[in-house]
């Protein structure tokens, strides 16, 4: 007889799941659904090894250019064991790229680079405003101000640009920190100057191109790692 009085008391708490609700997921379980699988013209490697997509076109995927997306450029240089410095402070890499695809000059080569020309009008248009806030929103997040500052850009990036050649041009090894090989902070630095330099993209809106030229030390810093890394760049 206790038995059931506690039952029942359990059973009339506020914290009870509904019948009715308790009959619905007993019908309609939770399930987890499988991940999509690749697309097939993706080449996939033995499952032990690391595989990277990275944003890219035809012709350069076959020739393993480097990407122009600096997110994924940083990562296809391979990185040394030490990737990062132990002395300290460290300098972050700067991030004036992505005011690029703020400029309304430079919308057709935004375009060209990460829309599809077969998607129709609404499905570009609506990816194009994606790509534009987020790089926005990097932008933000970075300068950690509630608006964007076009002039306050261009002004850290000097700044960020100047600090890396004075630390570069400190080193007597031609790389950040006095290693003896390019590390992870290298190529973070590189997938900028790279998309910034690069003769493939014909940037309308060229102010922070053309700043950066000014850096003679970041400029060989780019050469070098080009020259190491793809040599048929060159």
């Amino acid at each position: 007889m206790p038995r059931q009085s506690a039952t029942r008391s359990r059973s009339t708490s506020i914290f009870a799941v509904p019948e009715p609700i308790r009959r619905l997921f007993k019908r309609f379980p939770i399930y987890t659904y499988p991940e999509n699988e690749l697309p097939a013209r993706c080449a996939i490697a033995a499952e032990d090894v690391p595989i990277l997509f990275v944003f890219t076109d035809e012709q350069a995927a076959q020739s393993g250019a480097p990407s122009y997306n600096p997110t994924c450029l940083k990562w296809q240089p391979p990185p040394s064991p030490r990737a990062e410095p132990t002395s300290l402070p460290t300098r972050p890499p700067p991030r004036p790229a992505s005011a690029l695809y703020l400029s309304r000059r430079n919308f057709s080569l935004l375009a060209s680079l990460y829309l599809d020309p077969a998607h129709p009008y609404p499905v570009a248009s609506s990816v194009a405003h994606a790509l534009c806030s987020a790089a926005e929103e990097e932008i933000l997040a970075s300068s950690r101000r509630q608006a964007v500052d076009v002039a306050h850009i261009y002004t850290d990036a000097q700044v960020a640009l100047s600090a890396l050649q004075d630390s570069l041009r400190d080193s007597e090894t031609g790389w950040f920190f006095q290693e003896k090989g390019p590390t992870l902070f290298d190529a973070s630095v590189f997938a900028y100057t790279n998309v910034l330099l690069d003769e493939r993209l014909t940037w309308e809106d060229a102010k922070l191109p053309e700043l950066l030229r000014r850096f003679d030390a970041l400029v060989a810093h780019r050469e070098r790692l080009l020259t190491k890394y793809w040599p048929e760049m060159r």
